[in-house]
């Protein structure tokens, strides 16, 4: 019987272990503060930190995370693929955001004040008068974080969505069928 030579055999070279990718979903406010998460890959449980400003096909590299290495290699890294899930207030457009604003018709003719939401906290919009549907307001620094900088923020835009008032009173109805008969007499 002959025993073997292991001196003469293929020497084990180190081989780092693979990438893998993960996908991770978040909302669009995770996305806004940054997130935590505690992933299990591969029966290994592993707390993540996702920065603010991400978005969705983002990657997150964490480095030593992936496949452990062959032979004393380094272990590969691990990617999280970031997916936004769609939020019903807000669509984002790189880091800036946009949304509709319900305004009725009589704070679009004579201006006023309306609470708006962002991802922070919510903010009073000032109406002017005479404002029309469609109008867009711009709030600067209201949008989100840049992923390089979260310092810096981007835009968010406010569309002005015209709705009548609900109810309106039989007496509202006709004062504003007078309106509309001056109006139309005077043009």
């Amino acid at each position: 019987m002959r025993g073997k030579n292991k001196s003469r055999g293929t020497p084990t070279i180190p081989r780092r272990g693979r990438d893998v990718d993960y996908e991770v979903d978040l909302t669009l406010e995770e996305a806004f503060h940054g997130a935590q998460r505690l992933l299990e890959i591969d029966g290994h449980r592993i707390q993540v930190s996702i920065p603010p400003g991400v978005r969705t096909g983002s990657r997150v590299r964490l480095a030593g995370q992936g496949e452990p290495g062959q032979n004393n290699g380094p272990a590969g890294d691990l990617f999280l693929i970031v997916h936004i899930v769609p939020n019903k207030t807000f669509e984002r457009e790189g880091d800036n955001l946009h949304m509709e604003v319900p305004i009725d018709i009589f704070t679009a003719i004579a201006g006023g004040e309306v609470r708006i939401p962002t991802l922070e906290k919510q903010l009073i919009l000032k109406i002017p008068p005479r404002t029309n549907a469609g109008q867009s307001f711009r709030l600067r620094g209201k949008g989100m974080p840049h992923l390089s900088d979260p310092q810096i923020h981007g835009d968010l835009f406010a569309l002005v969505k015209l709705v009548l008032p609900n109810p309106l009173s039989d007496q509202e109805i006709n004062s504003i069928r007078e309106l509309a008969s001056s109006r139309l007499n005077h043009l």
